[in-house]
């Protein structure tokens, strides 16, 4: 049995030309998908669905970027993180649920960088070409990442958030974009809004409205993805 077969339990050679890393199952995006044909490897479960083979990756930058570099030599073509995020702009007009797509991504994935309470000069660009297409199909709203190495301090840096787009906070984001241009494949992601920084925080209980919110946008993230590989070709 080859590595990647122990890994991803599947072949290299079975991996789709669009692969969707998911950082937690997502049990509510998960199921709007019919027919997926799951397999289990010793660090990540895969699922295909048609063009698409989705990963998921558990929580945290290494798994998610370790994932994209075993793509490398695979029949992928692009990368997708999905997953959810925290709002840091809570005056931004945006809210619970909603469904953004990311311009640029800081990196601040290590805890003890984010300690420091400042942002890097620089920043991580998703692929152009796919973020603008998924934009003409779809009436997403840009967004800033910073990508944390902490839940916790990620309340300190409301006063010094990055100017332009809604910023929201990720876990993963960077290492993706990371990982991906040192595999040569172009990458984005796609968020869906699940709590709001000192507001809403993540470890609070979601109200009836909210759970139906998050359902409904988990159903039409799922909708969008499984679109992705005709808008992408």
């Amino acid at each position: 049995m080859t590595a990647f077969r122990s890994l991803f339990g599947i072949d290299r050679t079975s991996i789709k030309e669009t692969a969707v890393l998911l950082p937690a199952p997502y049990k509510a995006f998960l199921s709007e998908i019919n027919d997926l044909r799951a397999n289990k490897g010793k660090l990540y479960k895969t699922m295909t669905y048609s063009d698409i083979t989705f990963i998921c990756t558990g929580i945290g930058p290494a798994m998610s970027g370790d994932a994209v570099l075993y793509l490398k030599d695979t029949p992928c073509k692009r990368v997708i993180l999905f997953g959810t995020c925290g709002l840091a702009s809570l005056n931004s007009g945006l809210r619970l649920g909603d469904i953004v797509l990311p311009l640029k991504c800081f990196e601040l994935e290590s805890f003890s960088r984010m300690l420091e309470l400042r942002l890097p000069e620089a920043f991580l660009i998703p692929d152009k070409t796919i973020t603008a297409q998924i934009s003409a199909d779809f009436c997403i709203h840009p967004v800033t990442v910073i990508t944390a190495g902490s839940l916790k301090l990620e309340s300190d840096y409301s006063d010094i958030l990055p100017a332009g787009d809604p910023v929201v906070f990720d876990m993963e984001f960077s290492a993706v974009l990371s990982a991906a241009k040192s595999s040569c494949l172009p990458c984005a992601a796609i968020f869906v809004i699940s709590d709001m920084i000192g507001d809403q925080p993540f470890y609070s209980d979601l109200n009836d409205t909210d759970k139906e919110s998050m359902a409904g946008s988990f159903k039409k993230a799922a909708e969008l993805i499984c679109r992705m590989p005709s808008i992408l070709t």
